[in-house]
Formats: C-alpha cells, sequence, structure tokens
C-alpha cells in the first residue's frame, strides 16, 4: 500500500511539475504577444504620421506637382515626336536561288548590335510571313522605332538557322545622311531639325527601298 502512495505521490509531483512549466511557457508567450502588439501599434502610429506628412506635402504643394506634371507631359510628348519609322541596320537582295541575302550590315544598327546578322544570311521569314521579294522584306522590317520585330534567319554557310529579335533603331550611320537630307532640304534651322526627322527617313527610304533596309 505505502508503494502505491508513494507512487501516486511521485505522479502528483511530476504533473504539477509539468503544469508549472507550461504556464511558465504562457506567460512567457503572453508576453511575446504583448510586446508584438506594442510594436503594432508603434508602427501604426508611425505610418499614420507618414501619411498625414505626405497629404500635408501634397495640400501645400499642389502649384509643384502641377509642374512636375507638366514637365512629365512634355518629356512624354518629346518621346513621341522623335519616334520615326525606321529598319534594323541592312541591305538585302535577292539572288538567283531565289532566297534573300544580307549584302550589307550598318556599324552600330540594330542586326550589328542586337542579332549579330552578317553578311551572308539568309532572311526566311519576318514576323512569320515568308519573304520572296526584297520589297517584302522593306515593308515587313520598316516600322516606328523602339518596337521589335522577329527575323527567321538561315546564317552564313547553313551552320544555324532560328529567329532573332530586333528591336528597331536608326543606325548611327544614317545620322549624317538624315542631317545631309535636312539640309539640302533648306531645314537647317526649322522646327523638325533632327538626324531621325521622318521627311528625310521617308526619302532614304524611297531612293533605297528595293534593298536598304535601315
Amino acid at each position: 500500500m505505502q508503494k502505491r502512495i508513494d507512487a501516486l505521490e511521485s505522479g502528483r509531483t511530476e504533473m504539477l511539475s509539468d503544469i508549472k512549466t507550461r504556464q511558465l511557457k504562457m506567460s512567457q508567450l503572453q508576453s511575446q504577444i504583448e510586446e508584438q502588439s506594442t510594436l503594432i501599434t508603434k508602427y501604426e502610429a508611425t505610418i499614420k504620421q507618414l501619411q498625414e506628412q505626405v497629404d500635408d506635402c501634397v495640400n501645400s504643394h499642389p502649384a509643384e506637382i502641377a509642374r512636375l506634371h507638366a514637365e512629365l507631359q512634355k518629356y512624354r510628348d518629346k518621346e513621341e515626336k522623335e519616334r520615326v519609322k525606321c529598319g534594323v541596320g541592312m541591305q538585302v537582295e535577292l539572288r538567283d536561288d531565289g532566297l534573300i541575302h544580307v549584302i550589307f550590315v550598318n556599324p552600330g544598327g540594330a542586326a550589328d548590335t542586337g542579332g549579330h546578322i552578317e553578311i551572308g544570311d539568309i532572311i526566311h521569314h519576318v514576323d512569320g510571313k515568308p519573304m520572296k521579294t526584297t520589297d517584302a522584306v522593306v515593308e515587313a522590317i520598316l516600322g516606328w522605332s523602339g518596337t521589335t520585330v522577329v527575323l527567321d534567319v538561315e546564317k552564313a554557310q547553313h551552320q544555324w538557322r532560328g529567329n532573332i529579335e530586333l528591336v528597331r533603331k536608326v543606325s548611327p550611320l544614317l545620322a549624317s545622311v538624315y542631317t545631309g537630307a535636312l539640309q539640302s532640304a533648306g531645314m537647317e534651322n526649322g522646327a523638325q531639325q533632327t538626324p531621325t526627322s521622318q521627311g528625310a527617313q521617308a526619302e532614304l527610304v524611297r531612293s533605297h527601298s528595293l534593298r536598304n533596309v535601315n
């Protein structure tokens, strides 16, 4: 009987010890929760204060905000005006084999820097459309500067064929040509004096439409 009493007493002691341990852990968790709540309250107060400062700034500087908006719109308008029709900076030729061959690549142009197009490469498709004539290539490749065009290219010596995506841009080699076209038209001091003038480029395209895809 005494042994049973001792066993029960031992179990009771262990149970009380376990309860105390759990109570201690609960107390620690409660403290952590209270600390987190305090931090959240501080963060909410800080956020509210910052929002008030932002609102005060917006409300107290409407003229400055309007000026910044106008400045931003000015740059957007400028960017829009400077966008022109252009190509990727290369010349092509339809040869006896019935294929479109690259015969010249403008240094610094998109074909040179963006796609590593080389003389002798063959252009099979432009944006998924089969190319049978140089006129078709010119029409397909010319587009707004900054836009993309995808060429299905067979590399020289038939080493590789695949799609190359290029971003249209005016080739550096043509900047002087555009400027010269403007000057010859008596537009040196005009409002449209820019190396990427649409008028100058249109003239260039008309005079080289059979081969030039710049």
